[in-house]
């Protein structure tokens, strides 16, 4: 069996107003996330279309609650 290694790391996403996100040429990465700063919404990217063109990520208030649950432990 492998073994297991915890690291101590921080990820920062990419985070800008919905009206710069808009606005932007930037084409985000396969599963590379962004989120836009006064909506809180946020989007996926998959390495073709930049974030206007990207559909929102959709989560549900008990999916929600399940993440806050594991990071605010």
């Amino acid at each position: 069996m492998a073994e297991t290694k915890t690291l101590n790391v921080r990820f920062q996403q990419k985070y800008d107003t919905a009206e710069n996100w808009a606005n932007s040429s930037v084409i985000l990465l396969a599963g590379e996330m962004a989120i836009e700063s006064d909506t809180k919404k946020f989007k996926f990217g998959d390495g073709e279309h930049v974030f206007k063109d990207l559909s929102y990520a959709r989560i549900d208030q008990a999916q929600l609650d399940a993440i806050e649950d594991v990071c605010y432990v």
